[in-house]
């Protein structure tokens, strides 16, 4: 039968070619295939039945050969459905043309009202339908899985392998493999016990970590022993020898174990067989103000806390032990049971930059402080890393491990639920009058929608709404959130302590909740000295004191509350102040020095007709003038080296500070800066072309500086072509170079963030 374009036509639009049927009719037999004017018609009388029979058959053999070339390898929903059956799929024939699609099956959508075809599918698009349907829990070949899987699950936990190996080992040995929620459901049913990675000896995580402290201690041992370390030059080195990168989760991570190698050292064996008392004595330095603890997280937990809280005060422009300021000076306020907590917890404002929601707090009682902490806590950190993680191509957050594929929606509604669950927990038996207590929730609006603390909000708008601006996201904030200035006062009010009592005797889980508002703003506009001692005045003008408050959010025998704790707070030494000389008083400075050229540049604008206003704040004007003096040698030296000293004493390398573009800035404008002061002159005048062509050559620099000592001693002494000699080839290279190594490590801190967020704890 030849293969026609109407068969081509006809194959598309049926299933199949029509079934034949014979019938005796006026003493004939009639053998018919389909209907009159169908290209795959047949019709035909025969005397006998048997001739009947074998010409429909071989009518029909012609036909369906014929209709199936003229389809072109397309299968109807029927046979594909006939053809995954038989290789074990079994799929709904509602979702058929969806499911197959994603598969990567080749697909003719047929006509309204019709059905679609389905080419044959190869070996590849058969296995890419299967690992489809391994991941739909709705799938019946996923469900066909679940028995065999769980089977595999109990025999692991039985044999006391760890939850992250069983998850491990699943993944090799399923094809749906196992969540550590699906773990713990089969736990519960089967009355079992599951270790945790760290208690299973031979488990990888373990081995890790024994590897990773053997290393430490080989490395930093001399260094402890002979105490001539700083707290940040040790994490610093922590983190180079365990490869970590130089992010603050890195730090962070680095800090934990470098705890974890401490309490070896003091009898800990549970990794390394280490104990050694003077080595424990010698690292009194580096955990000096942390708990000793015995409780949830220890001193590890204590020694990140502490990194990741550093962190977030260097987001907000503060002091480090801005936060342990604080808490020291509310808690003094609140008796025993009655801690202050960050309503968003420190940990993950540090590893997420999202520092200025943590200024919010809350008085609590010790143990819902300590369950929120081990809960949601945990949960807004997981949430934020994936807010921050969303594939630039699904824009999802994509699991690299399962491959579960979250919006950002689905995200947060997913920890909102959750979030909600706690906080009931927390306030089931609030009365009426009663604070409840506050837990994180996140949320889509921007930041002016989500936080009805208008008030905070317009002094951290700019932090607030550049979380949003990168990430899609922000926390909502209750109005019942005050400011630190109010809660201070209040708490040590007659009507606050009444209040704050009752509170305490009716079993209330919170007493008070406040953000900490001391920043700009409010320093200049409340005058916040509540959280000092003396006048609000003094206050104004003074920077919190550097006292290490000795805390740790999970362990209530730590909290300041504790009558021993507090007394031990007021004896502990401040740490020593910065040495580099604020802006204010090298501008200050400045100002005096070029006090002749700034007038003298005034004079000359206003000679040219120019208005007082741009005389003065103008470029040619006094402004211009005063930066110049600003950028001479002098000046230069009186920022740039006291800040490169202090930055070795926090523990940075001298490699790691000239990588620094900042510290390159001084010396890249010097000469600019220092023309535009008067000390030096061109010693012609040159086209910008003409500039960039004798770049090298230091003689279009005059010979000759501005007579006088004060031109000297803002030279330092240097000639004007020793000057133009350090902006080009120095201070110019250095920074481009510095910039470009920066931004290079910023690319290889971005790609790392999207494979691992440092060590597995």
């Amino acid at each position: 039968m030849e293969v026609t374009p109407a068969l081509k036509q006809f194959a598309l639009e049926r299933t199949n070619v029509p079934k034949p049927y014979l019938r005796l009719q006026a003493g004939k037999w009639r053998g018919v295939i389909g209907n009159k004017g169908d290209p795959t018609y047949f019709s035909g009388t025969f005397n006998s039945k048997a001739a009947a029979e074998a010409a429909l058959k071989k009518a029909y053999t012609e036909r369906v050969k014929a209709f199936n070339i003229a389809r072109e390898g397309f299968l109807a929903p029927q046979e594909i459905l006939q053809l995954l059956e038989k290789k074990g799929i079994k799929v709904g024939a509602s979702s058929l043309k969806n499911t197959l699609e994603k598969a990567g099956f080749e697909v003719k959508p047929g006509q309204i009202g019709g059905f679609s075809l389905f080419k044959t599918p190869t070996e590849e698009q058969i296995n890419k339908l299967k690992e489809n349907l391994y991941k739909d829990p709705k799938s019946d070949l996923y469900k066909s899985e679940v028995p065999k899987r769980n089977k595999l699950v109990e025999k692991y936990i039985r044999q006391g392998i760890s939850r992250t190996d069983i998850i491990n080992k699943l993944r090799q040995e399923s094809p749906i493999g196992v969540t550590g929620t699906t773990i713990d459901e089969i736990v519960k049913q089967k009355n079992l016990k599951i270790i945790s990675g760290r208690e299973a000896d031979g488990s990888k995580v373990v081995q890790n970590i024994k590897t990773q402290l053997t290393g430490l201690d080989k490395e930093l041992k001399d260094v402890i022993r002979a105490g001539d370390y700083t707290f940040n030059g040790l994490i610093n080195r922590a983190r180079k020898i365990l490869k970590l990168p130089n992010t603050v989760n890195g730090s962070a991570n680095a800090a934990y174990r470098v705890g974890q190698l401490i309490e070896a050292y003091r009898g800990d064996t549970q990794y390394i067989n280490k104990t050694n008392p003077f080595l424990a004595r010698q690292s009194v330095k580096f955990t000096q103000g942390l708990p000793k603890t015995e409780g949830f997280g220890g001193l590890k937990a204590a020694l990140r806390r502490k990194t990741l809280e550093t962190s977030v005060t260097g987001q907000l422009g503060e002091p480090k032990t801005f936060f342990q300021n604080v808490r020291k000076s509310l808690q003094r306020f609140l008796p025993g049971g009655i801690n202050v907590d960050e309503v968003k917890n420190i940990a993950s404002s540090g590893r997420y930059g999202s520092g200025p929601y943590s200024i919010f707090i809350q008085g609590i009682k010790e143990g819902v402080n300590e369950t929120k902490g081990k809960t949601v806590d945990r949960l807004v950190g997981d949430a934020e890393f994936k807010l921050q993680n969303l594939d630039p191509i699904e824009k999802a957050y994509v699991d690299p491990k399962t491959g579960k594929v979250e919006t950002r929606s689905d995200i947060i509604n997913n920890y909102n639920n959750k979030a909600k669950i706690y906080e009931q927990q927390f306030n089931k038996n609030l009365k009426p009058g009663e604070l409840p207590v506050r837990v994180p929730f996140l949320s889509e609006a921007k930041p002016g929608t989500a936080i009805k603390n208008k008030e905070a909000y317009k002094d951290f708008k700019d932090l607030f709404d550049d979380i949003h601006t990168k990430y899609g996201y922000s926390f909502e904030v209750p109005e019942d959130l005050k400011t630190i200035y109010n809660a201070r006062n209040y708490l040590r009010s007659g009507e606050g302590q009444i209040r704050l009592q009752r509170f305490i005797k009716s079993g209330a889980g919170r007493v008070f909740a406040v953000p900490l508002a001391m920043y700009g703003t409010y320093l200049g506009a409340k005058q916040v000295g509540p959280l000092l001692t003396g006048t609000a005045a003094e206050a104004g003008e003074m920077v919190p004191q550097t006292q290490q408050i000795k805390f740790d959010e999970y362990n209530t025998a730590t909290y300041p509350s504790n009558p021993l704790v507090r007394e031990e707070l007021d004896k502990i030494p401040e740490e020593p102040e910065e040495i580099a000389p604020g802006f204010t008083t090298v501008a200050a400075a400045a100002g005096v020095a070029g006090a002749k050229e700034i007038k003298k540049a005034y004079s000359a604008a206003r000679e040219l007709g120019r208005g007082r206003l741009r005389s003065a704040v103008g470029l040619t004007g006094g402004l211009g003038a005063f930066a110049g003096t600003l950028g001479t040698p002098l000046f230069t030296a009186a920022m740039d080296v006291p800040y490169a000293i202090d930055r070795l004493r926090q523990g940075e390398s001298p490699s790691e500070i000239l990588q620094d573009p900042t510290m390159y800035l001084g010396a890249a404008f010097m000469e600019p800066l220092s023309k535009a002061s008067g000390v030096i002159q061109s010693a012609e005048k040159l086209s910008t072309a003409q500039k960039a062509r004798r770049f090298f050559d230091l003689s279009t620099v005059a010979k000759e500086a501005r007579p006088g000592a004060l031109s000297k001693v803002l030279r330092l002494g240097m000639s004007p072509r020793a000057i133009a000699g350090v902006s080009r080839f120095f201070g110019l290279p250095g920074l481009l170079i510095s910039g470009g190594l920066t931004a290079y490590d910023l690319y290889n801190t971005y790609q790392e963030s999207k494979k691992s967020q440092g060590i597995d704890e």
